[in-house]
């Protein structure tokens, strides 16, 4: 997979974002961020963008939840 077949979740993610409550799209806010950083070489496992965004999202979850 590459970065470019993300782009197309990443643009739909964003898109729904706008329709999320104030308070909450700064949620979809850091997922679209934390997606866009990713790199074709970070996706070369992946297949499926839907799978891949789910991974790196998760990922970033973890990172923030073992911060704090």
């Amino acid at each position: 997979m590459r970065k470019m077949q993300l782009d197309e979740l990443i643009l739909r993610w964003k898109k729904t974002t706008r329709a999320l409550k104030i308070y909450e799209q700064e949620y979809g806010k850091t997922l679209t961020d934390c997606l866009e950083k990713r790199t074709d070489a970070e996706l070369v496992h992946f297949h499926d963008p839907v799978e891949a965004a789910a991974f790196f999202c998760l990922i970033e979850l973890m990172k923030t939840k073992t911060v704090q």
